[in-house]
Parts: structure tokens; sequence; C-alpha cells
């Protein structure tokens, strides 16, 4: 509530964060490990205070956060952990699918995610039947559960009791039958993902990290990369000159919301070093399941083609 606050990266979709003040609290901004592009558990211990009310742990890129030592941190203060496990459905840290160790997490299924509806969809995962209990009425308007239940019957004297106001925020049908057959390939398509990474790291190896930085994956984490995240100081040219060899290409995301009108200001720069430094950088190419291997060779060979013209100048 008001006076709150909430701990949260901000190199995110502000969708991650809009609820945050959409109930009065405020994002505590924390930084990011530059390595796999997650909050850095050293910065969560240094900045948490006594008003964080939760913390938000964002799986950036389908790259699994360091789930063991953020949840220790968080724990050592009874704050809960909620998940947003939304860029990386088959992504799993120390045997445990991502979404499984806070108190709940989030997933968004919009068409553009990787596990994504024909519209815009959801869900929220618990091992908590008190938090479903609560999402389920909040979600119905605020009905209570019996009468959610007699509604949904169709029985005669259907009761109209509500617990609290809430919202209409349940799937449709067309979104949920879509999505239960999509659940099928979850995995498969994870394991695409990362061959097709491979394709990336086979061509792309041959440059040092000085001249194009990737991310790595924390200890124990198997990702279910949404895209192939590089980093170069050259970026926006590397976008430009990839989209007239007609490879599509995204930055994800940028500007940080930190320096925004919603929760900041330019004055904030400087605030998130990692996090800023990282944003100016990175550029993510394309691994959807959907492309053919082809496709995605095509792609590794424009960006080598296209670096190593940049680096070739610059020497």
């Amino acid at each position: 509530g008001r006076g709150d606050e909430v701990a949260v990266t901000a190199n995110l979709d502000i969708s991650a964060v809009s609820p945050i003040s959409q109930l009065g609290a405020h994002p505590l901004w924390i930084d990011i490990d530059p390595r796999t592009h997650n909050m850095s558990p050293v910065d969560l211990e240094s900045r948490l205070t006594p008003q964080t009310r939760a913390v938000v742990v964002v799986h950036s890129h389908g790259i699994p956060a360091a789930l063991d030592d953020l949840m220790c941190i968080a724990g050592h203060r009874n704050v809960p952990v909620v998940e947003d496990a939304t860029l990386g459905p088959g992504a799993s840290y120390r045997g445990a699918r991502i979404g499984s160790s806070g108190v709940a997490a989030c997933l968004s299924m919009a068409p553009t995610k990787p596990l994504g509806g024909l519209g815009n969809a959801g869900v929220v995962v618990t091992h908590s039947e008190t938090v479903a209990a609560r999402v389920r009425t909040l979600a119905n308007y605020g009905f209570t559960s019996d009468s959610i239940e007699s509604i949904r019957s169709g029985l005669p004297g259907a009761t109209f009791r509500y617990e609290e106001a809430g919202v209409n925020a349940t799937m449709d049908e067309i979104q949920a039958a879509v999505l239960r057959v999509k659940l099928r390939y979850v995995d498969a398509w994870a394991d695409r993902r990362r061959a097709y990474s491979k394709i990336y790291d086979s061509i792309l190896n041959v440059f040092t990290n000085e001249v194009i930085g990737r991310h790595e994956t924390s200890q124990g984490a198997i990702a279910a990369p949404r895209t192939y995240v590089l980093s170069h100081e050259n970026r926006d040219r590397i976008a430009m000159d990839l989209y007239r060899e007609r490879v599509l290409t995204a930055v994800h995301y940028y500007p940080t919301l930190h320096v925004q009108p919603p929760y900041g200001s330019p004055k904030k720069a400087g605030d998130l070093p990692a996090t800023e430094r990282v944003a100016k950088r990175l550029l993510c190419l394309p691994v959807a399941p959907e492309l053919s291997e082809s496709d995605v060779e095509y792609a590794a060979q424009a960006t080598f083609r296209v670096v190593e013209s940049l680096h070739t100048k610059s020497l």
C-alpha cells in the first residue's frame, strides 16, 4: 500500500512494475548483475529497507536469476519473493522450473511472449491455496469462492456475494483452449531456443568478449532464451545494418524504467550503473522456435558480417 516499496529491476517492460504503482506503493530499484542481466543479490541486500514489502524477480531474456541467493536475502528479512517467469517457460534453476520458488509467479501470455495466446492472457501460479483463492477472488470481481462456483454451475439460485472490490481479469475460453495445447510444447520449444542460441555461439565465438559481450547463466541454471542477447558499443548501427539484411532485432529494454516519467527522471541516471551500461549496448537477436535452422544460420552469418565490418573499420 501507500508508503510501501517493492524491490525490482529497471530493465523491464512497464507491465512488470505498473501494478506496484496501482497499489500505491513505489518501486525500489535494484541494479543488475551485468553477466546475467538479472537482479544482483549484492545490490538487493544493500538496498532493502524496513519499508520493503516484496521482491519481484524477473528472469530477464529467459535467463534464470540467482534464486538461491535472492530468496535467502529476502527470507532473512521476511520479505516474500514473487517471480515473473514470462520470458523463460521451460527454464530451470538447480532442477526446479522457474516460477516455482517464490510465494507466487506471474506469466504474461500475450501473443508476443514465448508462451503466447491469440490475444491477451496471463496466469498466476502458486503452491499456496490461500494465495490461489485470493487471486481467484480478485480476478472475478471480488466474488466469494462459493458465489464463483454457484454462478459457474448454472444452477438456479446463484448468489452474488463479494469479499472485496475486484476486477474482471479471467482468461477467456479461446485463450485457455489454445494455451492448453501449447503447454505440451513448452519444453520442446525451449530446447529449440537453446539449440538456436548455440548456432549463434558457433558463428560469433570468433569474436572476443571485448568485441561482443554475451550474457552468462547463473550456476545451476538452464536458460530458455527468449532471444540471443549480445552487447556492442555500436548497437544501433548493428541493428540498422541487420535490418538492411532482413534480420529483425529488438532492444529489451531501453530506456530503462527508472529514468522515465512514470517513475523518475533523467536526473536519476547513474543510480543503477550496471543496468544503464548494459541497456545502452544490448541487442536481441531472434531464436523463436517457429524459425528454421537455416533462418537462424542466416541471421547469425549476417551478424558476423556486420560486426566484422565494424571491427575492421575501427582497427
